[in-house]
């Protein structure tokens, strides 16, 4: 096995045992956060990064889809806001 295939073995390997955290973050704009991906197994930093990236978006109008409570994707905005504390 060569040196790069042990070493990309080793980061999805210390991924999936919780040893390694992986976010990648994307701007549309250059300026802005527009998206996010989390690694690994962190519940709490995805749900963190969400209330705030959305929270963010839907205040520029720049959100992917509608800030309604009928909407999926709102609804966990929102229960992401009241997990992290935003709410209070």
């Amino acid at each position: 096995m060569k040196k790069s295939e042990w070493s990309y073995n080793k980061l999805l390997l210390d991924e999936q045992e919780g040893r390694r955290v992986d976010i990648l973050l994307e701007s549309k704009d250059g300026k802005y956060i527009s998206e996010f991906v989390v690694r690994d197994r962190c519940e709490k930093v995805t749900s963190y990064l969400n209330a705030l990236i959305v929270g963010a978006l839907i205040d520029r109008k720049a959100a992917e889809y509608p800030a309604s409570i009928e909407n999926d994707y709102f609804q966990y905005y929102l229960d992401n806001l009241n997990e992290n504390g935003f709410l209070e």
